[in-house]
């Protein structure tokens, strides 16, 4: 039984998010199709004696506030194991970016502890329990390209996205996901994705079609849209075939079909945007 593990924890976008609903318990029912990208950041746990973080970011929460500090507690206490973890997170994906960082550790955390303790769950079992604690962490464990309904319960593995690079760009400043469906909540009328749209053109490998169809409801309703905007027209600019917010905000992707114009497209909003990066799409063997 190994007493330490070490797992990339990848960063997500969303190709398309809709909201489609709200359950009488507040929470908003979605249509998403997510996206792991290769950024990531490290998790590294420890067996230990009782539940720790440490981190690279002097900002970051250490305590019950941190994802992963909640799905370590969680962990325990849903499998009655006796034990701890010692974890080390190093960040490399923005904290309140619209892509799944936080969520993503959550997952690295449950994954690694399910191996540490050996208490073999599995991925239905660890998307069921995760769901308590973030409701991006179902995708985050099965990972790749998925449509995710439901409040993010149902993930269903979609045919991977064709080759392509994904310019990823976070103005400075972060938007809560709380903030950006309240302000949604607030709105009158929106244009929805085509989200079938969207499956058919991942199911043709059309990175075209794909581009396209890429929409987001809460877009219109975050802090700053008009920055928001400009970084989807440089994109557009050096050769994007499509532009887009991820998640609640306020990072903006972009998809390239050349890799050239990509890494161009980089270096000029680098000179603006310290986080930004040009990565290519994860797959996940089915």
């Amino acid at each position: 039984m190994a007493n330490v593990i070490e797992l990339a924890s990848k960063a997500k976008i969303n190709l398309s998010l809709d909201i489609t609903g709200r359950r009488e318990n507040g929470y908003h029912e979605l249509a998403t199709i997510m996206q792991n990208v290769e950024l990531a950041d490290t998790v590294r746990l420890e067996k230990s004696d009782r539940i720790e973080i440490t981190s690279n970011l002097f900002y970051l929460p250490t305590d019950q506030k941190n994802i992963a500090y909640k799905m370590a507690e969680h962990f325990f206490r849903e499998t009655g194991v006796k034990g701890g973890v010692k974890i080390t997170l190093h960040k490399k994906i923005p904290v309140a970016a619209g892509m799944a960082g936080g969520s993503s550790n959550g997952a690295a955390v449950l994954k690694g502890l399910n191996k540490l303790y050996e208490t073999g769950l599995t991925l239905e079992e660890m998307q069921t329990m995760s769901l308590k604690i973030g409701s991006d962490i179902p995708f985050c464990l099965l990972g790749g390209t998925a449509l995710v309904t439901g409040i993010g319960e149902i993930t269903e593995r979609l045919p991977p996205m064709p080759a392509c690079r994904i310019v990823l760009c976070k103005p400075p400043f972060g938007i809560s996901t709380e903030a950006a469906y309240r302000a949604y909540d607030s709105h009158a009328s929106f244009t929805h994705p085509d989200t079938a749209g969207m499956v058919k053109a991942l199911e043709e490998g059309d990175l075209l079609g794909i581009a396209s169809k890429m929409r987001n409801v809460l877009e219109d309703v975050v802090t700053a849209p008009e920055e928001i905007a400009e970084i989807e027209k440089v994109m557009r600019s050096h050769g994007a075939l499509g532009a887009r917010m991820s998640g609640s905000g306020p990072t903006v992707f972009g998809i390239f079909a050349e890799r050239e114009k990509a890494e161009e497209c980089r270096r000029a909003l680098y000179k603006v945007y310290r986080d930004t990066w040009s990565v290519s799409p994860e797959h996940v063997p089915v």
